[in-house]
């Protein structure tokens, strides 16, 4: 998701080349990108934030390997009510996170 006033706008090319900024080029090998569109009542919940999901831009790249992949648990994380920040309501999932991180190390 974008983060309104951070990476409004933002699709994964442009927050390719901020991290590339900071890292230098050519350090990323690897790019994993959700594959699953979050629900709509999260959107919703989003939106009213004017925050919105990543929008996939990267198509195939010679310079990066591009992993598309559902990384979204399943679950909306409920904010507590007496915390006052405003806090991101999805979460990608740890497992499927780790077990393709653990596939793209295997792959090398």
């Amino acid at each position: 998701m974008t983060k309104y006033g951070h990476t409004s706008g933002f699709g994964a090319k442009k927050h390719l080349e901020e991290l590339e900024k900071n890292l230098g080029k050519n350090i990323i090998e690897y790019v994993l990108i959700n594959s699953k569109k979050p629900k709509r009542e999260v959107l919703f919940w989003y939106e009213e934030y004017e925050e919105y999901p990543v929008k996939d831009d990267l198509g195939e790249s010679k310079r990066y390997k591009v992993v598309r992949k559902n990384l979204l648990k399943d679950v909306m994380v409920n904010q507590n009510s007496n915390d006052m920040l405003r806090r991101s309501i999805i979460r990608h999932d740890s497992k499927k996170l780790a077990e393709e991180v653990m596939r793209i190390i295997g792959d090398k």
